[in-house]
């Protein structure tokens, strides 16, 4: 801010093309390594997270939505598996329950070292064919192309692809697709950050007609497109990153320009698969005069908000997706953390509750489905990732799929608590560990939350923690404010001027923990990613005396520059920007770099981050590694580890998976005195 100094003396370290740059961050690099090779549990750590890597996983977001075979009648259900021994998931496909999976995509065919994985993979509607991308190393960026399912071949390819919607025309010919760009990049016949495209297949993608972006503001992205069953309408959704949803309509056949369906209300209106146009009514989710959302109809013709219908109220539960499916809705609900499943009839009438295996996360997919079933994933602490097939009309589960992975001996506890936070607000944490282990004593601990863009932090199976739990270990997962586990209001209280709030809950969960004799700050560590590493870089720099260690993984910390680089500007509604008067005392409070102080006694901390992030620069990572080296009394170690050849955390090869949990868990192993022993 004008006419305020602050100190910056790392500034240098954000030019990671500088030859200086470049030494520092390999010695940095060579200096991780060797202190993290000479950890005691390191080599059995490694040898157990390669044997259970070696099993059958389904990943979290494994599932596609179905899709129906016009000629046979049958359902062909798509999914992602990892099988056994292989580095990286192909997707398979099955028709029907009688005959067996087959693969339709193996990224390993044309990278067998598995450091390319799929990503935007979307189904046409009758099935035959699907669109793909392929993201080398980790990257947000990829290449479209068209996969026939039967021939195995692909065709058609759409370059340099970032953040992709898509919607498949019904009658086969072709597609509409949106990519976005930072601000201040702009690719061929691209003048403003995000665009949407038709494609007609088999033509060259130079002469894709653009339809829609221009003159859309650089922190607005196009979140979903939704098309009806003629392709008569498309239905575009602008998302100003949990802030605000602009809803623009396209008539497929007059054609004509976009016009505006819903703008400016300052609320969400649900895209990523939460829609379906009925009848030329849009039917979706929504937060506009329902924080915790509600499900209306809203016709394409009168749009005006006197003429919304609202089919299914608000309840006290958060209602988290829905799906239409077989002339029914299936309405996703989170209560305290954990998912719901209601079905109602598209009148919004009938109230039927789908039973859930336990506590759990619903993974639904990604776009709405095709014929009378549904598919969706369910996971949490002790069950790993599991597909399940659902009929609506007769509300049957059946297992069509699941993880083979075994879990510890005698089982998972996992309790929901509820503690108050600096200011009296009561937080919900789950708590797991193993079954039958008592509070006696101090055990090794690990918090972790993000509390950010309305995220909600549901349980979720961590192939990372079964050996620390297997070994007496505790993990809590606090459902901090910035969140989306209580809807808007609570993304709200902990988000620009209030983000302290998503602080103070997460401190509040550590004093909770040591209060109630769970652990102690010798034996209790935090981590966390991308938004949650800025919460552990908070946490470490107000409260450094309540912890022993810390991870840190491709963090956001410099809070005065970050709108400067790559997908920064985008981030501005969440955090405010640092340009903004009102706005900057807030974030240089808070600022972790800039927090960091001489003579103090900082825990020991792991900061890890990937060369080729193109979400959040390693810049982040690299000052606050070397400012804590300079400024830690503690004698405590602070690493800085740089992964080569991936990205901001997904798209991993196997050995890449098994690298990074061996760092890390090896790193607390240390720091907060655990044996491991292998079982």
């Amino acid at each position: 801010m004008a006419g305020e100094e602050v100190a910056d003396p790392y500034r240098w370290l954000e030019d990671g093309t500088l030859r200086e740059t470049k030494q520092w961050v390999d010695s940095q690099d060579r200096l991780a390594r060797g202190i993290l090779a000479a950890s005691p549990s390191r080599r059995s750590l490694e040898r157990g997270f390669r044997a259970l890597a070696r099993y059958d996983l389904i990943p979290p977001y494994a599932v596609l939505p179905p899709r129906r075979d016009p000629d046979t009648g049958k359902t062909r259900f798509f999914w992602l598996r990892r099988g056994r021994g292989k580095k990286q998931s192909a997707l398979r496909y099955q028709d029907g329950l009688r005959t067996s999976s087959k693969v339709a995509i193996d990224p390993l065919r044309s990278d067998p070292r598995g450091t390319t994985s799929l990503l935007e993979v979307s189904p046409s509607w009758d099935g035959s064919l699907v669109l793909y991308g392929l993201s080398v190393h980790g990257s947000d960026r990829t290449e479209l192309k068209v996969r026939d399912v039967r021939s195995g071949k692909s065709f058609d390819r759409i370059p340099d692809i970032r953040y992709a919607c898509v919607a498949w025309r019904h009658d086969g010919t072709g597609f509409y697709y949106s990519t976005w760009d930072e601000p201040g990049r702009t690719a061929s016949k691209r003048t403003s950050p995000a665009r949407l495209f038709f494609h007609r297949l088999r033509t060259p993608w130079t002469a894709d007609v653009p339809l829609f972006g221009e003159g859309l503001a650089p922190t607005q992205g196009i979140s979903d497109l939704v098309i009806d069953p003629h392709d008569r309408h498309l239905v575009v959704f602008v998302e100003e990153l949990s802030e605000s949803t602009d809803l623009y309509h396209l008539d497929l056949v007059v054609g004509g320009n976009a016009r505006p369906l819903v703008a400016g209300l300052k609320s969400l209106v649900l895209g990523e698969g939460n829609a379906s146009i009925r009848d030329d009514r849009l039917i979706a989710v929504t937060e506009h005069r329902a924080p915790k959302r509600r499900v209306v109809a809203i016709p394409l013709e009168r749009p005006d908000e006197a003429s919304w219908r609202e089919l299914v109220p608000e309840t006290d539960d958060v209602l988290d997706g829905m799906a239409v499916v077989g002339g029914e809705m299936i309405l996703r609900y989170l209560r305290e953390g954990s998912s719901r499943l209601v079905v109602r009839r598209m009148d919004g009438n009938g109230h039927r509750e789908i039973p859930l295996p336990g506590i759990g996360s619903v993974v639904w997919p990604p776009k709405e489905s095709e014929g009378d079933e549904a598919a969706f994933g369910f996971v949490s602490f002790d069950t790993p990732p599991t597909l399940y097939r659902l009929g609506p009309a007769t509300g049957r589960l059946a297992v069509f799929d699941r993880s083979r992975i075994p879990l510890p001996r005698g089982g998972l506890d996992t309790r929901l608590v509820r503690y108050p936070s600096k200011d009296g607000t009561e937080v919900s944490m789950f708590v797991v560990r193993r079954k039958g282990a008592r509070n006696d004593g101090p055990s090794p601990s690990v918090l972790e939350a993000y509390g950010g863009f309305g995220i909600a932090l549901t349980p979720r199976f961590d192939l990372g923690l079964l050996p620390f739990l297997r070994n007496g270990g505790v993990y809590a997962a606090p459902q901090i404010r910035g969140g989306g586990e209580r809807g808007r209001a609570w993304h709200d209280a902990g988000r620009r001027e209030r983000k302290q709030n998503t602080f103070d809950d997460f401190i509040a969960a550590a004093e909770w923990l040591i209060r109630e004799n769970y652990t102690d700050p010798r034996h209790l560590a935090i981590r966390g990613a991308s938004n949650g590493g800025l919460l552990v870089g908070a946490a470490i720099t107000q409260r450094p005396e309540l912890f022993r260690a810390a991870v840190c993984a491709v963090p956001l910390l410099d809070m005065l520059r970050y709108h400067r680089f790559d997908g920064g500007a985008l981030w501005v509604p969440e955090y405010g920007s640092p340009d903004d008067p009102e706005m900057f005392p807030y974030l240089r409070a808070y600022s972790p770099y800039h927090r960091v102080r001489p003579g103090v006694r900082y825990p020991a901390v792991l900061l890890m981050t990937a060369d080729t992030d193109t979400r959040v620069n390693p810049l982040h990572a690299r000052k606050m590694a070397a400012r804590l080296q300079a400024a830690s009394s503690s004698g405590l170690p602070v690493l800085l580890r740089t992964e080569r050849r991936t990205g901001h955390g997904f798209g991993k090869s196997v050995d890449q998976i098994v690298d990074s949990f061996t760092t890390n868990w090896s790193f607390l192993y240390d720091q907060l005195g655990i044996v491991h022993r292998a079982q």
